[in-house]
């Protein structure tokens, strides 16, 4: 089963972006209506596919953004599968 995961990506300048998760969806129009509004003015987004017309949102991978980074970066919604694991029988060590 795959998800989407919903990220805010921010910097501080360090040379590393930090993703905050924003949510888990299973959709991608549903983690879109989870972006919390973000002053954007003055956005340097961290993927090329972002632009203020799509709410500096792109659907990919978090590796694929650029690493520099100081202040609001944009949203990352990234797929993701979903791995189901069979509990451990009673008395079993974890």
């Amino acid at each position: 089963m795959i998800v989407y995961a919903l990220f805010s990506a921010d910097g501080d300048g360090d040379g590393y972006v930090h993703f905050d998760l924003v949510c888990v969806a299973l959709s991608i129009d549903a983690a879109k209506s989870r972006r919390k509004p973000r002053v954007t003015t003055g956005v340097r987004s961290v993927h090329a596919s972002m632009t203020e017309e799509n709410g500096w949102t792109c659907v990919g991978n978090r590796s694929d953004c650029q690493p520099d980074l100081d202040g609001f970066g944009g949203f990352i919604i990234e797929p993701m599968e979903v791995v189901t694991m069979t509990p451990p029988a009673a008395g079993d060590a974890p």
